[in-house]
């Protein structure tokens, strides 16, 4: 990992394009020298370039996969699902509904689902291609981002990030992202609020009348928060390829790691409930609480292994007012004792975003606000 004591002028950035060091540009080139900033990484080489990834601060915090529960086999599911959660200790509303797509192509019966662990991780995948490429498209003031992409591309970034989904579940995953609509309302009143689906559209052509090969060629656009935290530097790096280890949630912790904490320090604990993690991620659908928990210990133990974690401890939550015999717990605090691995991981990612923010022109002390406030809201 490249030295986070250099100073700006010393710092270089790794993208796929190549190394460059980031500069005061001019409001007119912010557009696409934020993206170019998105695609450049802290670090010492490709290898290590190729390892990273963002994780969007303000997108993760969104419990955008909350309603994978009500799925069922036969596709029967409730109209919406409405959960509040906070983000920087400010009330928000989020409204699913599910999204549709087809089995398969000679099937022309709809089917709906709230979108899951496939798309969380097709969603991950795709972030990830707008680190490789990417385009600005501005009009009327408003600046948005596309991605391009074939199915089989996208598998292989799935495969790094340790997913296997065929090229149907590809398919599936992207028309139910690009269906399912989430209204976000924010405020103490909640009376605003903005609606989008979580992929806002996509473009696809097929050069072949079978297009099971993977082949076609789909051309997304990022939702607006995304394109939000692109131009406002509120997202990090982490070392993507390490999730390749983990599940679905354990991949979702390590971001979550990566963000929530932003100065995280050897001997620091760092706090959190396990039920706002079954809140924000995917794949924790256990019946019961404890299920969940003991998938979270296994992640936290390959943590460990990995650097990430010196040590863990785990606490019982139960009611204040205890029925007799041993109750099961309401809840469990997770105790994370920071390892040297996720310390200077940290330290790598605070140093890119301030000279990215440095580079764009945005305030150091307008930070906190950019990363915890909705846009529109």
């Amino acid at each position: 990992m490249a030295n986070p004591s250099l100073t700006p002028e010393e710092i270089k950035l790794f993208s796929k394009e190549g190394v460059f060091t980031p500069r005061l540009i001019s409001p007119e080139n912010r557009p696409n020298e934020a993206l170019r900033l998105f695609q450049g990484f802290l670090c010492n080489n490709e290898p290590e370039r190729a390892a990273l990834g963002n994780v969007i601060a303000l997108w993760e915090q969104i419990p955008k996969y909350s309603g994978e529960h009500l799925n069922t086999v036969d596709g029967i599911v409730p109209n919406d699902h409405v959960i509040d959660f906070t983000i920087g200790n400010r009330p928000a509303r989020i409204t699913l509904f599910p999204g549709t797509f087809y089995p398969n192509k000679n099937n022309h019966t709809p089917q709906r689902r709230f979108p899951g662990v496939k798309e969380q991780a097709v969603e991950q995948a795709i972030i990830h291609h707008a680190c490789l490429q990417a385009e600005t498209y501005s009009a009327k003031g408003e600046v948005s981002y596309y991605v391009t992409f074939s199915r089989r591309a996208l598998a292989r970034t799935l495969s790094v990030m340790g997913s296997t989904l065929s090229n149907t579940q590809i398919r599936e995953s992207i028309e139910v992202l690009s269906s399912s609509i989430m209204t976000i309302g924010s405020s103490s009143n909640l009376l605003k609020d903005n609606r989008d689906p979580i992929l806002p559209g996509f473009e696809r052509n097929s050069f072949e009348s079978d297009d099971s090969n993977g082949d076609d060629i789909w051309r997304v656009k990022l939702h607006p928060l995304i394109a939000h935290a692109i131009q406002n530097v509120t997202y990090r790096q982490f070392p993507m390829s390490i999730t390749k280890n983990y599940t679905p949630a354990g991949a979702y912790l390590i971001r979550y790691m990566h963000y929530i904490v932003p100065n995280i320090s050897i001997g620091t604990p760092f706090t959190f409930r396990l039920t706002e993690m079954k809140r924000l991620t995917a794949g924790l659908n256990h019946i019961r609480l404890s299920g969940s928990m003991n998938a979270v210990i296994k992640e936290l133990d390959k943590m460990k292994v990995d650097g990430l974690l010196d040590d863990y401890e785990v606490k019982e939550i139960f009611p204040v007012c205890r029925p007799r015999g041993r109750p099961s717990p309401l809840d469990f605090e997770i105790i994370l004792l920071p390892g040297r691995e996720w310390v200077k991981n940290v330290k790598a990612a605070s140093t890119r975003v301030s000279v990215s923010e440095k580079s764009l022109g945005l305030p150091r002390s307008e930070r906190s606000q950019r990363q915890l406030t909705l846009p529109n809201l």
